[in-house]
């Protein structure tokens, strides 16, 4: 095996760890918001040696189980650096599992909206064991491995800032698949009367107001996202397909989401006023600054993503996650999870990427300046 392909392999684990770290505060967060209502148990462990729950459901066991399973595939890809699968499959997979339980103990100081389970626990393990299993399986195919380090090599730059860029798209598409979030914009939908905001009354003339601020939001992070991954990447041609790509995947994984997951009707209360039209305007402007040099590019990139926020907080309506579950057609409990998690990410996104373009950028563009366009 030639140096190229080691180092390439092992900047696709490090990438695999970086990913695994993102998606363990993903979890952090689902299983212990909304962070209030602390007290200390008598037993902090006493929920393992508890009787089994009265009431289980195979909704709450599923998502047990799969909520893991990508911890446990990318915490072993991250070990297999060490050459031994297996090895890497039982670390990967008590990682997981160790997390889990802390998980879980934490859970027993929020006995008001938390509740720690064995089951959870052994659900969550299992799930694990099913992605270190996969990771493991997939490590016997050499030229798989290859050929993804090689497609890494091609088309992304060196190195953990890269990674931690990927990260953060990845953490942007996540907060982008709540359909209770309109596409592209900030805080929550607002076609029928919200949990404190009841008695808000929208009409046709606060849409027609509204339209411009929301093409004008829509538009700017089209622009800002598509800058922030094509600048992740060695050619603009290829970046900027990457980004288009990116984006349509992002609409239609939503539309998607508002299928499954929403009432009958309800399907498209995620589109605003404007989005059509600022998804042109976005995509133009992307298409126009998707050839400027690299250092334009960067700066393009922070002033749209910072404009693109105030914009879209500026027409949001802001409410209790509480306020749209009745539009969804799942478990109220697991729907309040995922639409916090969600709006959170989705709120603080834009902050994470403008700290990420100051402190991280700089070095990539140094890569990039000494790479030819491709």
């Amino acid at each position: 095996m030639s140096s190229l392909q080691e180092s390439g392999r092992a900047a696709t684990r490090v990438s695999a760890g970086t990913l695994a770290i993102a998606y363990a505060l993903v979890i952090i967060y689902l299983s212990l918001s909304p962070f209030r209502g602390w007290r200390k148990p008598q037993e902090t462990f006493a929920f393992l040696l508890a009787p089994l729950p009265r009431y289980v459901t195979d909704f709450d066991l599923f998502i047990n189980v799969i909520a893991y399973v990508p911890l446990g595939f990318l915490a072993t890809v991250s070990l297999l650096r060490y050459r031994r699968p297996v090895l890497a499959l039982l670390l990967g997979t008590l990682a997981s599992g160790l997390l889990s339980l802390v998980l879980e103990a934490a859970q027993s100081y929020l006995p008001s909206v938390r509740f720690a389970s064995n089951v959870d626990l052994g659900c969550n393990l299992l799930g694990a064991l099913v992605g270190a299993a996969i990771a493991e399986w997939l490590s016997r195919y050499k030229a798989l491995e290859t050929s993804i380090a090689t497609l890494r090599r091609r088309h992304l730059f060196p190195g953990v800032r890269v990674d931690i860029g990927l990260a953060l798209l990845l953490l942007w598409f996540i907060s982008q698949l709540n359909p209770s979030i309109p596409f592209l914009g900030a805080g929550l939908i607002r076609h029928a009367p919200l949990y404190g905001v009841a008695s808000f009354p929208w009409t046709p003339q606060h849409e027609r107001l509204l339209w411009l601020p929301q093409t004008a939001a829509v538009a700017l992070n089209v622009c800002g996202v598509g800058l922030f991954l094509s600048v992740l990447m060695t050619g603009r041609v290829r970046g900027l397909a990457s980004a288009l790509l990116l984006i349509v995947l992002a609409f239609l994984l939503k539309a998607l989401a508002a299928v499954a997951l929403l009432k009958p009707g309800a399907g498209l209360v995620w589109l605003e006023a404007g989005t059509s039209t600022g998804l042109a305007l976005g995509t133009l402007l992307l298409l126009v600054t998707a050839g400027l040099n690299i250092s334009a590019r960067v700066l393009c990139c922070g002033v749209a993503i910072l404009a693109g926020a105030l914009m879209a907080k500026f027409t949001a309506v802001y409410a209790s996650p509480r306020s749209v579950l009745h539009w969804y057609d799942w478990p109220y409990g697991q729907m309040l999870n995922f639409t916090g998690l969600t709006r959170t990410l989705n709120e603080i996104w834009p902050f994470l990427a403008l700290a990420f373009i100051v402190f991280y950028f700089p070095a990539v563009r140094r890569l990039q300046a000494e790479t030819p366009p491709r």
